[in-house]
């Protein structure tokens, strides 16, 4: 299942996927993950990140704010 990650807080990663959120313990997550990531996630345990997917989503989310900030 892939997900976002919403935010880093008290040891967990708070996983947003399709049928809610969720809190993974830091220590079921690859080093150095962060917030806004988009992540595998399999019993219970972030297994990767998608580099490339969350990239594309950094670059769309950049695009759409230049867009908002150029309609005032």
């Amino acid at each position: 299942m892939t997900g976002i990650i919403d935010r880093l807080e008290d040891g967990f990663a708070v996983v947003e996927l399709d049928g809610g959120v969720c809190s993974i313990p830091l220590s079921d997550a690859p080093a150095g993950v962060r917030e806004g990531q988009l992540v595998k996630v399999e019993d219970g345990r972030i297994v990767s990140v998608d580099e490339e997917a969350t990239a594309r989503r950094a670059a769309a989310m950049h695009s759409r704010f230049q867009r908002l900030r150029r309609r005032k």
